[in-house]
């Protein structure tokens, strides 16, 4: 796994409030992060990460992501995800 992920997964397990998985596996690994009501996906994207903002933290939703966003740094990602989640 991508050391950026699992450093994000570290901080982000530090807010109690929060379910977080990592899924996948190698390029295709990711972190799905949950609070009671939103949900976020946050993947490696060239030399930054892809975050998808979900409006609720259903996993069987088949809806689209309410905005997804390229972040390029680990702070920017904490950030923007706390604020949503």
């Amino acid at each position: 796994m991508n050391n950026g992920l699992l450093e994000l997964q570290q901080q982000l397990e530090r807010i109690d409030r929060l379910k977080i998985d990592l899924r996948g596996e190698g390029k295709a690994a990711f972190l799905y992060v949950r609070s009671s009501e939103h949900a976020v996906e946050i993947s490696i994207e060239g030399n930054g990460f892809l975050v998808e903002y979900w409006d609720e933290a259903d996993e069987g939703s088949e809806k689209d992501p309410v905005r997804s966003e390229i972040a390029g740094s680990k702070s920017d990602v904490m950030r923007n995800v706390t604020e949503w989640l």
